[in-house]
């Protein structure tokens, strides 16, 4: 497995995403994650809201550098940091059967009040059920055909949390 390690740093530079940014920064290096490997992406860049940023952005970025790796671990950045070594999170996504794209998961549908719609689609019987956008976990080609296959859902919104859960 080649892993690349993606976050977002939408900020005027990468000096300043890296100042913004420093705590997760800090926790990656002491996870062990090879500065080579840590890729930011978006730098010099305004916000143009999340589903543009963490879905449209993000997709460009992983084709770009589709060759250079086979897997992919994004976090979020901006509200996240790690607790435990890159070692141990790829021994758990192993010992999962190192699915195709693992998803970080939530116990409630974010900005999302109401169930319509989406009756059904998720297993009831997990407290964890629903996708969530701060993280994952996936093979580059799975990620891309993933985002690809959002991108041409019906429903386009400002926020990417609608296309996981539209998908």
């Amino acid at each position: 497995m080649k892993l690349m390690l993606l976050t977002c740093a939408v900020f005027p530079s990468e000096a300043d995403a890296r100042q913004k940014m420093w705590i997760f920064l800090k926790s990656s290096d002491k996870a062990g994650v090879p500065p080579e490997d840590l890729h930011l992406y978006g730098c010099g860049h305004g916000f143009p809201g999340y589903r543009y940023m963490k879905l449209e952005m993000q997709l460009a970025y992983l084709k770009e550098y589709k060759a250079d790796y086979t897997h992919v671990l994004y976090h979020d950045a901006w509200d996240g940091f790690f607790t435990a070594s890159l070692a141990e999170l790829i021994q758990k996504y192993e010992q999962l059967g190192s699915p195709s794209i693992l998803s970080s998961a939530s116990i409630q549908l974010g900005n999302e009040s109401r169930m319509d719609g989406y009756e059904g689609c998720f297993d009831e019987t997990k407290r964890y059920r629903y996708p969530c956008v701060g993280g994952y976990m996936a093979e580059v080609p799975a990620m891309i055909e993933a985002f690809e296959h959002m991108l041409t859902l019906p429903r386009q919104t400002g926020d990417d949390c609608f296309n996981w859960y539209d998908g």
